[in-house]
């Protein structure tokens, strides 16, 4: 078994050549097409429902150091409407306990209209360096003004 074969081309045999083609259109697509993720949109604000705890802390471990809020770090807040607003900025009223908990003292609770064991809806925005607050009176507000504004689908009661 020495010999070598010769290379068959094509046309190069009779029988090949008088082979009818085996497709007669032409297929301009790649062989090949790799799925590609639609580009995926970051969420501007990260939002998480928490109780109050009797001892006026809310436990939020995800949003508050995501913020960069240490144990110890004390914050400013500002009221507007039903919506409290903390951050790095005005008096600090508030603090991270040791465990990593958002502390409201009673004074700050009564003017917010926060109660022991409300839920309240935080909503952090981590380019502004703000935690957003919203009691059981302002989600209600919210989705109460959403609904109105939203144009009925026809399905809903």
């Amino acid at each position: 078994m020495s010999d070598i074969l010769p290379p068959i081309l094509p046309g190069g045999s009779p029988r090949l050549a008088a082979a009818p083609a085996l497709t007669n259109y032409r297929n301009d697509r790649p062989l090949t097409t790799l799925y590609q993720r639609p580009p995926r949109q970051e969420p501007q604000w990260l939002c998480s429902v928490r109780r109050v705890d009797a001892g006026g802390r809310v436990i939020e471990k995800r949003l508050l150091p995501a913020l960069g809020w240490r144990p110890g770090g004390r914050l400013g807040y500002e009221l507007e409407g039903t919506m409290v607003i903390v951050g790095s900025f005005g008096d600090p009223e508030l603090w991270i306990t040791a465990a990593g908990d958002l502390r409201l003292p009673a004074r700050f609770r009564r003017k917010a209209g926060f109660n022991t064991s409300d839920r309240i809806l935080l909503a952090a925005h981590l380019t502004e360096g703000i935690l957003l607050m919203f009691g059981p009176g302002a989600v209600d507000e919210m989705i109460t003004r959403q609904r109105r504004t939203a144009t009925p689908s026809g399905g809903g009661r």
